[in-house]
């Protein structure tokens, strides 16, 4: 994974696209890719950053199976996947759904043409991947807008979820 990250790395270094690392907490001590550059949670603490302030002002993503990608979708912004063991993946944990590797909403980083394609989505704001994103917010039935966290507890209580109403401080109500 680290080698195929640094061939991407420095593919994207070549158009101008500057990379920031963010490795999952547990993975942060191995993962050093020529090229870009590494942030880890104690790093971003320490300058009086969050992670989401990171991701927001990033012009597009690459991941592998985490989630950040959904909360990424909102923004509208390129993403692109990293998943070269995605056969041992998917015979070890599985996937959910198992279909989920189908309705990605960017590119799976397979080839350098890939990467390419992907480097001139991030240089386009998006555009060449936006009809994508949309379809798959569709499919998902991502929520956006003011309020989301509301809506989705909402829906939740509706579905039967919880047994009651819940206040403001998001406990249950009997």
């Amino acid at each position: 994974l680290d080698r195929r990250a640094e061939e991407i790395v420095h593919q994207l270094v070549r158009q101008g696209i500057q990379v920031v690392v963010k490795p999952h907490p547990s993975d942060a001590e191995r993962h050093a890719i020529a090229g870009a550059l590494v942030v880890t949670n104690d790093s971003l603490l320490h300058h009086g950053i969050l992670l989401y302030q990171l991701i927001g002002a990033s012009s597009g993503l690459i991941t592998d199976y985490s989630s950040v990608w959904i909360d990424y979708l909102a923004l509208n912004r390129p993403i692109a996947f990293l998943v070269p063991d995605s056969e041992t993946f998917a015979s070890r944990r599985h996937f959910n759904p198992p279909d989920a590797l189908d309705w990605l909403p960017g590119e799976r980083l397979q080839t350098m043409e890939d990467v390419e394609t992907f480097a001139e989505d991030v240089g386009s704001g998006g555009a060449q991947s936006a009809h994508r994103r949309q379809e798959v917010s569709n499919h998902i039935g991502l929520a956006t807008g003011p309020r989301v966290a509301d809506c989705i507890i909402d829906a939740l209580v509706a579905r039967g979820v919880f047994s009651g109403k819940m206040n403001a401080s998001g406990e249950a109500r009997q």
